[in-house]
């Protein structure tokens, strides 16, 4: 038997002049089993962010090879471990989720 996974995508939007700021998220799930790692993938203005690079670099009209490799380094998404509890079959993890952003958590049983 191998290793299980389930997926968990959430997403911090709103529409277009409706006020939006960070919010807390608490995910529990009831009859899990114990899982052997649990990470997150986020986009947002600290994370997976070329633009914000781009930006930094001056914003250059014409892009030299290196700059793109940077700019496709600053893009790529990276696992973060996640902490979770887990005790009597409850399985909990607590996510900060910024404003405008996107975010996979990946549970690996």
């Amino acid at each position: 038997m191998g290793e299980r996974q389930a997926a968990i995508v959430l997403t911090n939007f709103a529409l277009p002049r409706h006020p939006i700021a960070a919010e807390q998220i608490t995910i529990t799930l009831q009859g899990a089993t114990a899982p052997l790692r649990c990470v997150i993938q986020r986009i947002d203005a600290d994370h997976s962010n070329p633009k914000r690079r781009w930006q930094e670099r001056g914003q250059p009209e014409y892009l030299s090879k290196e700059l793109v490799a940077e700019l496709t380094e600053a893009s790529r998404l990276r696992d973060e471990d996640l902490p979770v509890t887990f005790e009597q079959q409850k399985l909990k993890c607590t996510v900060v989720l910024p404003a405008l952003s996107v975010a996979v958590i990946r549970l690996t049983f």
